[in-house]
């Protein structure tokens, strides 16, 4: 029975830390700080909501605890919040509630009702305003009315079409003609007006990432396989069919590299390949105009063996003469088979592109876009983007380790080539496949080293001492289970700090 005290601060912060072991995550000892570091509330509350969204949201997935600590912060201690923490409890809230419902009744006998040959495909789309509508109507939606897209999919069986968008939005998608003339099921949200007000800069790729999540379990739930997609992208003519036909083949997931092409370069060469109010335009040729209208941001992106820099972005090309091998921690996901997450937890995921190791199991058969592979997609951009700056070997491995954990470097280190002509990059460096094999490999190698270097334990004397502390609050058995076990871990690699001369470098902040 709860107990009818009120909720202090100490409360909330256990909390946090015991639903942290709880999903057997232990980041949160990154952030971890004691209970009298700080001079005022407000600052010991931010330092619990940056642990809150750092570990508890993104690292576990848990929006439900992370929206009950947020708001009890805010609620039950009145400590106010910046417009920033106003969004991520928000946020926390919404995708708590849309995650808790997305299993409605009679699905059993709906999913019953399916013919055992039939495969149910779910299409997941987020977009709000004037702009994004107006561009996945003129390019993204017309692309996929080619017969080798939608058509495609709803000869194997239902399409189910899943839309968030802005309320005043929610009319003016389903009235689209180009929406309309694909003929498939719409199953539409209104994101609240409340959470899109405080969604600025890059908290939008935040709220992308609540959404897609919703999409993702609701079609787990209905026995459909999942295909997100970009509104601000074109996609080749045989696009679903291709990918949906890896996946018959037995392939758990399929992959698309994210691309940026230049618009207004790209546009005028595309209209030979529009007709009959669809754009039917071949994988290899869409890859010519991608690459002929590439952002400059990514053109400067390709390994140059011969300099001792690296440009200061994740994705790398290698230019290797009749193809382009990329490689990313981040691959866009073209179709998770319903298979891989039928029975899966409904959890947060911070974007799809960046969480999809939290997602697929370590033995899913995941394919990787060959040179011979009849798919691809490129995303319309209307400003070329400035460069990216370029860094030592060694500070990338540190840049790479900062924004990436060891689940990503599985994705890194796997091959993604693109056929090409090699008069279509002709200012960029060419190498050949073994030199780019031995830049590729070079660079892992720091990387790894620097992962193999860096601890979430620098402190834990402090990790110890806040644990020993929660330890003698009251709780419940559980709770007591999960902090003592902690508290055995962690005092093991006090030890190891010891033994290394590294415990008297551990200050308390």
């Amino acid at each position: 029975m709860p107990s009818s005290r009120a909720t202090t601060f100490e409360d909330l912060y256990r909390k946090a830390i015991v639903r942290c072991l709880a999903a057997n995550n232990t980041t949160w000892a990154e952030n971890a700080f004691l209970l009298g570091d700080y001079p005022s509330s407000r600052e010991s509350a931010d330092a619990l909501r940056h642990l809150v969204v750092r570990h508890l949201l993104k690292q576990c997935g848990d929006a439900e605890g992370a929206a009950s600590i947020l708001e009890a912060l805010t609620a039950d201690l009145g400590i106010p919040e910046s417009s920033d923490q106003k969004f991520f409890r928000l946020l926390c809230r919404y995708a708590a509630t849309e995650l808790k419902a997305i299993e409605p009744r009679g699905l059993t006998r709906w999913l019953r009702s399916l013919s055992h040959r039939s495969e149910s495909n779910a299409i997941s789309l987020v977009m709000w305003g004037a702009d994004y509508i107006a561009r996945f109507d003129r390019y993204c939606a017309r692309s996929l009315a080619a017969e080798g897209n939608i058509p495609a999919l709803k000869a194997h069986g239902p399409v189910l079409l899943l839309v968030h968008t802005g309320r005043q939005d929610v009319e003016k998608i389903r009235n689209l003609p180009s929406l309309r003339r694909l003929g498939m099921n719409l199953r539409i949200w209104s994101i609240p007006d409340e959470l899109l007000e405080v969604t600025t800069g890059d908290s939008k790729y935040w709220l992308l990432g609540a959404l897609q999540s919703i999409h993702l379990f609701y079609a787990a739930r209905r026995g459909a396989n999942f295909l997100p997609l970009f509104p601000d992208a074109l996609y080749s003519e045989r696009y679903f069919e291709s990918v949906a036909k890896l996946a018959r083949s037995g392939q758990d997931a399929v992959f698309l590299s994210g691309f940026r092409a230049y618009r207004p370069g790209f546009a005028s060469q595309l209209e030979e390949h529009y007709g009959q109010q669809a754009y039917a335009v071949p994988a290899q040729r869409l890859i010519e105009l991608a690459f002929r209208n590439i952002d400059a941001f990514l053109g400067q992106c390709f390994l140059d063996p011969t300099s001792d820099t690296l440009p200061r972005y994740r994705m790398l090309f290698a230019h290797c003469g009749d193809h382009v091998e990329i490689h990313s921690p981040h691959y866009n996901p073209a179709l998770i088979r319903n298979s891989v997450v039928k029975n899966a937890p409904a959890r947060y995921l911070m974007t799809l592109d960046s969480e999809i190791d939290k997602i697929l199991p370590p033995t899913s058969a995941i394919h990787f876009h060959s040179i011979e592979d009849d798919y691809f997609a490129t995303e319309l951009i209307d400003e070329a983007s400035d460069p990216p700056a370029r860094m030592g070997s060694q500070e990338y491995a540190t840049f790479f380790v900062e924004h990436a954990n060891s689940g990503h470097l599985r994705f890194q280190k796997s091959p993604y080539r693109l056929g090409i002509h090699p008069s279509w990059l002709t200012n960029r460096p060419q190498v050949s496949p073994d030199d780019a094999k031995l830049s590729f490999d070079r660079i892992y190698k720091l990387v790894k080293r620097q992962m193999d270097e860096v601890t979430p334990f620098e402190r834990p004397r402090i990790v110890l001492a806040l644990l020993k502390k929660f330890a003698a609050m009251d709780g419940n058995t559980t709770e007591s289970f999960l902090i003592e076990s902690a508290m055995k871990f962690i005092h093991g690699k006090k030890i190891q700090a010891a033994d290394s001369g590294q415990i008297a470098e551990s200050p308390i902040r």
